[in-house]
C-alpha cells in the first residue's frame, strides 16, 4: 500500500517529512516537517493513535481547520493542509512553523513588566476580535495559546474547543470545555452556551495574573476552583496591586463580573478600552518598574494562595524558609508522633502494656523508709519495760 510505504519512509500523508519533534501535548504531538516537493518548513501536528479513536476528540481536531481557515487575521496561525495517515491511522495539520515562543514562557522567564505584558495582552485582542467578528468563541483562552514571534508579532493558537456561533454545535451537551482558571462562570456550567465575553472573561484572568500576581480564584482541585469561580467575588484588584491606576483596577473587575452582561461585550470593545488606558500618562506611570510574577505562568505553577498580599515585585512564599518550631514552654512534654498503622494491616492483636516496676533504689528508699519508724517504736517498748536505772520495789511490814 503506497500511504504505509511512504509512512514507513518517513512521510506523513504521503508528503510530509519529520525533521524532529518539537512539542508534545496530552493528546497531540507537534513535529517540525518539511513537505517533499516545495521543502517548505512546517509545523506538523499529529494526534497519538490512542486518541484517533475518539471521535469527539478527533472532531474537535479537525475543527481547528475549518475555524482558523475562516478567520482571516495575520495574527491566527496559518493552517496549510490537513489530512489522515491510514498507516498511523491518525488524523494530522499542518500549519505555519513559528520561531518564539509562547506568552507564558515569556512572562515565567521575566522578558517584560507589567506595562510590556499589558500591551502584548492588546496585541492579542486585534486576532480575537477578528474570530468574534467571524461568530468564533475561542473558549480556551490563555497565555500558553498566545505566541510571540521572534520579531514581536503576536499570534492566537489553538481553536480546537472554539465554539463557532454560525455553525452547528460540535459540543456535548452539558460539557464544560477549557482551562479551570479562565473558564468563566457561565462556561463550567455548560461550554456550548458560552459568547464572546466567555473569552473576555479569560483575558480578564490574564491581566488579574499580571497585575497582582495570582490567579484570582484557587483550589486545590479544578472542581474546587470552578466552585469558587461561581459563588466568589475575586479580591478587587486595587486591594491586591495598590500601585495600579484606578481605572485600570476597575476594567479588570469588569472583565472578571459574574453576569457577561456586566462584561466589555467582546474582544473589540476590550480591545478599545484597554488602548485608551495605556495611552493614558497616568496609566502608564502606575505600572512603571512593575516586574510581572512569573509563578502563575510557569508550566505547572504552584497553588497560589488567596490569603496573603503580592508580596511586589515577586512573591517571596516560594523562597523563603519556613518559620521555625516555636519552642514548648517548659514543663511541656513534646512527643513525636509515629504513624499509626492502618487497621487492616495490623497481624497481631495489641494489648495494653503493662506498668513498668519501680527500679531498685526506689525499692530500697520504700523500705527504709518504713524501717524507721519501726525501729523507734520497739526502742520506747523496751525502755518502758525494762528500766535498769529504777529502784527494787519496797517490801511490805509483816502483819501483826
Amino acid at each position: 500500500m503506497r500511504e504505509t510505504a511512504d509512512t514507513a519512509a518517513g512521510l506523513v500523508g504521503g508528503r510530509y517529512e519529520i525533521v524532529r519533534p518539537l512539542a508534545s501535548g496530552g493528546m497531540a504531538t507537534v513535529y517540525i516537517a518539511r513537505h517533499h516537493l516545495t521543502r517548505q518548513e512546517v509545523a506538523l501536528k499529529v494526534v497519538a493513535s490512542v486518541f484517533a479513536r475518539d471521535q469527539a476528540g478527533v472532531a474537535r481536531f479537525l475543527r481547528e481547520v475549518s475555524v482558523a481557515s475562516r478567520i482571516q487575521h495575520e495574527g491566527v496561525v496559518k493552517v496549510f493542509d490537513a489530512g489522515f495517515d491510514e498507516a498511523l491511522g491518525s488524523p494530522y495539520l499542518a500549519m505555519e512553523l513559528l520561531e518564539g515562543g509562547s506568552l507564558a514562557e515569556l512572562l515565567s522567564a521575566r522578558k517584560v513588566d507589567q506595562e510590556g505584558a499589558l500591551r502584548l495582552v492588546l496585541a492579542f485582542l486585534d486576532p480575537l476580535a477578528a474570530a468574534h467578528d467571524a461568530g468564533v468563541v475561542h473558549r480556551d483562552l490563555k497565555p500558553e495559546n498566545v505566541f510571540v514571534t521572534r520579531d514581536g508579532q503576536v499570534k492566537l493558537l489553538d481553536f480546537g474547543v472554539a465554539r463557532d456561533l454560525r455553525g452547528s454545535r460540535a459540543t456535548m451537551e452539558g460539557t464544560a470545555l477549557g482551562t479551570v482558571y479562565y473558564m468563566a462562570p457561565e462556561q463550567a456550567v455548560d461550554a456550548r452556551s458560552v459568547g464572546a465575553a466567555a473569552d473576555v472573561y479569560a483575558v480578564g484572568v490574564t491581566l488579574y495574573q499580571v497585575l497582582c500576581g495570582i490567579f484570582p480564584f484557587d483550589g486545590t482541585t479544578p472542581h474546587a476552583v470552578l466552585i469558587r469561580a461561581n459563588r466568589e467575588t475575586a479580591v478587587p484588584t486595587a486591594t491586591r496591586a495598590p500601585w495600579v491606576h484606578p481605572n485600570l483596577c476597575e476594567l479588570v473587575d469588569r472583565c472578571l463580573a459574574k453576569s457577561p452582561n456586566d462584561r466589555p461585550a467582546d474582544a473589540a470593545s476590550l480591545r478599545g478600552l484597554l488602548a485608551a488606558l495605556l495611552s493614558d500618562t497616568e496609566v502608564v506611570a502606575s505600572l512603571q518598574g512593575r516586574a510581572v510574577n512569573p509563578a502563575t505562568f510557569l508550566s505547572t505553577p504552584p497553588p497560589p494562595s488567596l490569603s496573603g498580599d503580592f508580596q511586589d515585585p515577586f512573591v517571596a512564599a516560594a523562597t523563603t524558609p519556613p518559620p521555625a518550631p516555636t519552642p514548648a514552654p517548659r514543663g511541656t512534654v513534646v512527643a513525636a508522633i509515629a504513624p499509626v498503622p492502618a487497621i487492616d494491616s495490623v497481624s497481631e492483636p495489641v494489648s495494653e502494656p503493662e506498668p513498668e516496676p519501680l527500679n531498685a533504689p526506689q525499692r530500697r528508699w520504700w523500705w527504709l523508709a518504713a524501717a524507721i519508724p519501726a525501729v523507734m517504736l520497739a526502742a520506747l517498748l523496751v525502755r518502758v519495760v525494762y528500766r535498769p536505772d529504777s529502784a527494787p520495789p519496797t517490801a511490805l511490814p509483816p502483819p501483826t
